[in-house]
């Protein structure tokens, strides 16, 4: 009997997390199986009962570990769906970029409570402040952003190498020469790119979810994952953001702040002898790129 009360709790547990990730994917199942999932498990709750009053310690502690698997299931579930809502995002709207792009235009500078972190002739580009979630969410272009044409204005020409040197696998989809340049030198900001000579209203640099294997995706239900042809793909697709959500609680590559002031970024900025300092506690691949640099200015 007690053999048989343990094995229909692990049922239940398994139900009630069958119905949790089912809720924010409405097409995997119809309304009869949620129904018959939910009323199942009510059903049980009493046999969960009798478990923990009437069976040993060693049925508890399991039951309890089981228990703790569901939970920590259910809130990475909870996290990597808020992650990937739009919610979570920080974003430049369309009524923002026409704001920002016609007070250049008139001649009144940027209006707050947005920055003006760089300007070149007709090329501004202007800082938003990002939002909580900044170490979770890569960076990613957006409106019809010619990448290759901006870079060519505001990216110096060994900038690539550099990168390079910095994050030579950078797992990222969306990562660029004015991505990495922008995004290292002002991590607390997402971009907004406007050209007065040209016709689009402005181009943007906007936080987002989807960053390749660094990325934190939405999870498929575990019922619809056993549906996919694909299963061990979404499978681990599953882990990997189980995975990102834990590590970027301590370290991310989407929000590094120890590039600020890297020797590269004070170069440009004509601090020769900061830049020649920094240099001396580089990776020596890096400190050598860096003092050649120093060597032909």
């Amino acid at each position: 009997m007690r053999i048989f009360i343990i094995l229909v709790t692990y049922v239940q547990a398994l139900l009630w997390l069958l119905l949790f990730e089912g809720q924010p994917w409405a097409t995997y199942s119809s309304t009869p199986e949620r129904l018959a999932f939910f009323t199942v498990s009510i059903s049980l709750i009493p046999l969960g009962i009798l478990l923990l009053r009437y069976t040993r310690w060693r049925g508890k502690i399991i039951f309890g570990v089981f228990l703790i698997f569901i939970i920590a299931v259910a809130v990475l579930d909870g996290l990597s769906y808020f992650l990937s809502s739009p919610t979570a995002a920080s974003d430049f709207s369309p009524e923002e970029a026409d704001r920002i792009r016609d007070d250049l235009s008139a001649g009144r500078g940027v209006p707050a409570p947005y920055l003006l972190l760089r300007q070149d002739g007709d090329l501004y580009i202007v800082g938003k402040k990002r939002g909580p979630y900044k170490q979770y969410l890569g960076i990613r272009p957006s409106r019809v952003l010619d990448d290759f044409e901006v870079a060519d204005k505001i990216v110096p020409h060994d900038f690539n190498e550099y990168a390079g040197l910095v994050d030579p696998s950078p797992e990222d989809y969306y990562k660029t020469r004015t991505h990495d340049f922008l995004s290292w030198q002002y991590p607390e900001y997402v971009f907004l790119i406007t050209d007065l000579k040209v016709s689009f209203s402005a181009a943007a640099y906007i936080e987002d979810y989807a960053a390749g294997p660094r990325g934190i995706y939405p999870i498929f239900p575990y019922l619809k994952e056993f549906r996919q042809d694909g299963f061990i793909e979404t499978l681990s697709d599953r882990y990997r953001t189980y995975g990102n959500i834990i590590r970027y609680w301590f370290e991310t590559p989407h929000y590094r702040t120890d590039l600020v002031d890297d020797p590269y970024f004070l170069l440009l900025k004509g601090e020769k002898e900061a830049a020649r300092k920094k240099a001396s506690r580089l990776p020596a691949p890096r400190r050598a790129f860096i003092l050649k640099k120093l060597k032909a200015e």
